[in-house]
């Protein structure tokens, strides 16, 4: 009898000693920068194609914000660009060199200076649909960043 009461009270210390490690192990963090703006931009394929996103620390730090994009889809014969930091980027490139420093709840937003601008030319090809991933990040810690994917479609004009 003794030995089942022993075996009973370590089974109970045991699962009470994970219990309370489940109940203290802290959720993961917040992203500290929200991102807004239009999931799709339609356009004229002879026409440069803008897309512009609101990004807004909700952090209660400063954050020195950077953007980088990520390609999803793209015709070979199209040009996808952007602006972030008070700098423009040419096709090709896909993290911007500048950050943007944002205190908290600050919002960068078009037409200020240092906000965000995609931009995609189909170069006069209607069926060319263009998929853009525009992330946006702490650079202290790149790891806490948020990502917004952008459509650009050609086929129907403004």
């Amino acid at each position: 009898m003794k030995k089942l009461l022993n075996i009973l009270l370590a089974i109970s210390i045991i699962f009470s000693a994970c219990k309370k490690e489940e109940e203290t192990t802290p959720p993961p963090p917040s992203p500290s920068i929200q991102i807004s703006g239009d999931l799709t931009v339609n356009g004229n394929a002879s026409s440069m194609m803008t897309s512009h996103l609101t990004v807004t620390n909700v952090s209660n730090n400063t954050l020195d914000v950077g953007c980088r994009i990520n390609i999803i889809a793209q015709e070979p014969s199209t040009t996808i660009q952007f602006c972030w930091g008070e700098a423009c980027y040419p096709d090709g490139v896909t993290v911007a060199s500048n950050t943007v420093p944002m205190t908290s709840n600050q919002m960068v937003v078009f037409p200020d200076l240092p906000a965000h601008s995609g931009y995609y030319n189909a170069n006069g090809d209607k069926n060319a649909t263009a998929q853009v991933e525009y992330c946006f990040y702490d650079d202290a810690n790149p790891s806490d960043e948020t990502c917004f994917i952008v459509t650009f479609d050609p086929s129907i004009s403004k």
